[in-house]
């Protein structure tokens, strides 16, 4: 049995109305190369059953049924996980749906680092998109991740080597109530000194924004998702979607730059009222009545010491 290229972690937990436009779009991937783990955290008997529905269509396809675990069912992941056999790890929540060349992006930036991921763009419901900016890379970034309750990508968009899975002391298990999932096991990552990170500058993926969709009906959200599953259909909208997020990252780096220029501004300020204070000490000391009094005493002492610096060695010669 060969080894394939990706293991696609699917947790669900609630009905299916939304699962069917994500499994669609990781069998249209153009990387097939993949075999996909749908994991019932505690999911209704009619998740499991349709899940189990596609498994028979498809021998890439095995689904997982647990009870409800704790918190979001990590653990269940990290079972799953035991029994996986690919290279790389990819994550899909079942409300988000990939674009087809979403596995080909994140293979890519795998190739060169352990953990990373593709950048996030949250769609809303009046069509804003929101997009995410950070550099996994940055060891700043990794800093704030570690320190404060911040985090710019989720499971949809990020991706690691298996092998650095398990090379982790502890892998997907239930997070405290104080922090959220996905954060606490970034985190097991990102404390690895040993570890590679990064992040490729696309989108891959459809993630209609939560947050503001929790007063809508499943059906409602299933609605939604199918049809913004039929716009980006077309290879002319996944491009024109591509090109907004593009026009979206020049204005961040312009942003960044204009902040940049404003921070060497102020301390180049900082640096000329520190050396004006410096001039104004001098001015002030050389112009002191002390300092005029005590000018015979160091003329004396100059003298004094070139006087030493020749005679002394002068000395030690003979």
């Amino acid at each position: 049995m060969t080894q394939p290229l990706f293991t696609v972690l699917l947790p669900v937990h609630r009905p299916p109305q939304l699962l069917e436009f994500a499994v669609r779009s990781v069998l249209a991937q153009s990387v097939q190369d993949f075999e996909l783990y749908i994991v019932c955290d505690g999911a209704p008997e009619e998740t499991v059953r349709y899940a189990q529905q596609l498994a028979d269509g498809d021998a890439r396809i095995r689904v997982f049924s647990f009870p409800k675990g704790e918190r979001h069912g990590e653990a269940h992941r990290h079972t799953a996980l035991e029994g996986a056999r690919s290279r790389f790890v990819a994550h899909l929540g079942d409300d988000d749906v990939w674009f087809p060349d979403h596995l080909s992006e994140l293979s890519a930036l795998l190739e060169s680092c352990d953990f990373g991921h593709l950048l996030q763009a949250e769609i809303r419901p009046d069509g804003a998109v929101h997009l995410h900016v950070a550099d996994l890379a940055d060891p700043i970034t990794r800093s704030n991740m570690l320190d404060e309750k911040w985090n710019f990508f989720g499971p949809s968009s990020a991706g690691y080597s298996l092998e650095a899975y398990r090379s982790l002391p502890v892998g997907w298990s239930p997070a405290p109530e104080t922090i959220w999932t996905d954060l606490y096991m970034w985190r097991k990552f990102l404390v690895q000194e040993r570890f590679t990170f990064g992040t490729r500058l696309t989108v891959q993926c459809i993630k209609p924004s939560a947050s503001e969709r929790g007063e809508m009906s499943l059906e409602a959200r299933r609605a939604e998702t199918e049809r913004l599953v039929e716009k980006y259909e077309s290879s002319a909208a996944r491009q024109d979607f591509h090109t907004r997020c593009t026009f979206m990252l020049v204005d961040h780096f312009k942003q960044i730059n204009v902040r940049n220029l404003e921070n060497f501004q102020a301390q180049l300020g900082q640096m000329e009222a520190s050396r004006d204070s410096w001039q104004q000490a001098h001015d002030r000391l050389v112009n002191s009545l002390s300092w005029k009094v005590t000018k015979p005493l160091r003329a004396a002492m100059q003298k004094l010491n070139r006087f030493t610096r020749w005679f002394l060695p002068a000395q030690r010669e003979r």
